[in-house]
């Protein structure tokens, strides 16, 4: 099993890929439980086949990370701050960095936008 982990606000935040999640799957964990697995419990978004892809979205697609078809979202990091946790991945070939959090989070996410379109182009 690999993993990675962060913590913000009294929460580990843990990507793995536990149970054979081949593109990984976010996991949170109360820090006064230790973080062990028996404790993880998955961020998993109900349907994330809806997700319009336009940036916009608040909706998280993540899920149990068993999808490992080509496009389907693979997680690759997560950072928290402060105010925000970012998790970067790939989904559809594309780099992605969403953004879960407080009232930050929509400037962030436009930022993060620019920053990334003047990085890949």
């Amino acid at each position: 099993m690999l993993y990675d982990v962060d913590h913000r606000l009294g929460h580990w935040f843990i990507v793995t890929n536990e149970h054979g999640a081949g593109n990984f799957k976010l996991m949170t964990s109360p820090v006064h439980k230790g973080g062990s697995p028996e404790h993880w419990v998955p961020l998993v978004q109900a349907e994330p086949k809806t997700i319009a892809d336009d940036g916009e979205s608040d909706a998280l697609p993540f899920s149990n990370g068993q999808d490992v078809t080509p496009g389907a979202l693979m997680i690759e990091e997560i950072e928290c701050f402060k105010d925000f946790v970012a998790i970067s991945g790939r989904m559809g070939g594309y780099t992605k960095v969403f953004l879960i959090g407080g009232e930050v989070v929509a400037p962030l996410r436009a930022i993060v936008s620019v920053l990334l379109s003047r990085f890949l182009n």
